[in-house]
């Protein structure tokens, strides 16, 4: 099935993304002959899907600002066994027959659809995989998702700040370990005095010009007013017992004068005033919405014996030997919130407090959060119990989505740390690793026909 799509906002960054990373076609110079193509797939690392997806093969044609999308069909995959299956679950071969010659499109790609799709002529926009058409001789056909993962790296502690009062409470081991946030979270201090009158001043001439008729100049203080509980911001942290003076001036000036107005101020004693600040967000990460993506923190915990929240089993992701790094595939799934930017705050923080909100993506479960607030990201075991996720998702505007489950495609790993650590271990920001390698390639071997 074909359909045309005109100005597809989607594609054209897409293109962009593939005349960078993999060179020109070589369409434009040479007349291509107009063979007919079966091609085969070859998935490396695709996960097996929920049920609310399925995967879908299109050639691309592009002509100026118009797309036109054909369609090779749906299938789905099932990682295990090493299998494609209809929709049905039945076995299929996964290749597919192309219905034009092959050198007529410029794209093939794969695309996530809704297992039962609204508009099945059209692709939903959510890309997971692209290449050129080319002639497979030059180089291989490797499906890869268009954008580029690999120098993404950032940190993430577990804390509540939201909920805290002083950082005394930050430092609280129950409380705070209820909370996780991308991001670094470092303690710091700032020396303030305030200011509660003024004890006296002077004013001092410091030129004037002989040439010059003078006028009288009055320059001086009227009187001051004492400011009393002032809010004052510390990074995130807020001052509310904050005393300062407002001033009334004298100044009625000659402009042939200069004056130096010296002011002592009745001052209160230096205090050092301790706060968290906040910084390092996730870095080198792109703009997947062009793709119909955002990004999503998940946690994966081992809900056995006494840690049972009642979350949902996480889908498997596609790589050999996840339960080392993301966890077993029995194990629950703890979403954070979906966001597009790791510099600012993600899409909706449902349970945290308004203390302390660092402007990154993350979550604290501590307000109405039900059975989430015994949530314990400190877990006083040993060994693996828990992962944090850093992954992707369809956009909800173009494909459904199941908000308490992970969707399996991940970058960014690290497993969390048990409250048997020291403190400064568990309390401080810990690196996450960069696992962009166990994204899906599908590779495509093209079989020409005479």
């Amino acid at each position: 099935m074909n359909i045309s799509v005109r100005h597809l906002l989607f594609l054209l960054a897409v293109s962009g993304f593939l005349l960078v990373a993999v060179g020109c076609s070589q369409k434009d110079d040479v007349v291509q002959p107009k063979q007919m193509a079966t091609i085969i797939l070859e998935p490396s690392q695709l996960p097996t899907l929920d049920t609310l997806y399925a995967y879908e093969v299109w050639m691309v044609a592009i002509d100026g600002g118009d797309s036109t999308f054909t369609s090779l069909g749906k299938f789905l995959w099932n990682n295990y066994w090493n299998r494609f299956l209809t929709l049905d679950g039945e076995v299929m071969s996964g290749s597919f027959d192309v219905p034009a010659p092959w050198y007529d499109y410029d794209r093939i790609m794969i695309s996530i659809e809704n297992r039962v799709d609204p508009d099945p002529l059209a692709p939903s926009g959510t890309i997971l995989a692209i290449d050129d058409v080319i002639d497979p001789t030059t180089r291989p056909i490797r499906m890869k998702f268009p954008g580029y993962m690999f120098e993404a790296l950032g940190y993430y502690f577990v804390g509540t700040p939201t909920n805290d009062t002083s950082v005394a409470d930050a430092l609280d081991d129950v409380d705070d370990a209820r909370g996780l946030w991308l991001c670094s979270r470092a303690l710091t201090q700032r020396q303030m005095q305030d200011t509660l009158g003024i004890d006296s001043f002077t004013v001092r001439q410091t030129e004037q010009d002989m040439n010059n008729k003078y006028t009288p100049d009055t320059i001086g203080i009227a009187g001051w007013v004492l400011q009393d509980s002032v809010m004052v911001i510390i990074g995130y942290d807020t001052i509310w017992d904050h005393r300062r003076i407002e001033i009334t001036y004298i100044d009625t000036v000659d402009t042939n004068h200069g004056y130096v107005l010296s002011i002592e101020p009745d001052t209160t004693p230096t205090v050092t005033h301790e706060y968290y600040a906040y910084g390092a967000p996730l870095e080198n990460l792109p703009d997947i919405r062009p793709y119909g993506w955002r990004y999503n923190i998940w946690v994966m915990l081992d809900q056995s014996g006494d840690w049972n929240y009642g979350l949902e089993k996480m889908v498997p992701f596609g790589y050999e030997g996840q339960w080392r790094w993301t966890g077993d595939t029995t194990w629950g799934v703890l979403p954070l919130g979906a966001f597009n930017r790791a510099d600012s705050a993600d899409l909706a923080n449902p349970y945290i407090s308004n203390r302390e909100v660092p402007n990154y993506p993350g979550e604290d479960f501590v307000i109405d959060a039900g059975g989430l607030a015994n949530v314990n990201l400190r877990r006083p075991v040993s060994g693996f119990w828990g992962s944090v996720v850093v992954g992707m998702e369809p956009d909800p505007e173009k494909l459904t989505i199941d908000p308490t489950r992970n969707f399996p495609l991940v970058f960014l790993a690290d497993s969390l740390r048990s409250g048997l650590n020291a403190p400064d271990e568990y309390r401080s920001p810990h690196p996450l690793h960069n696992w962009s390698q166990t994204m899906p390639v599908i590779g495509v071997t093209v079989v020409f026909k005479q």
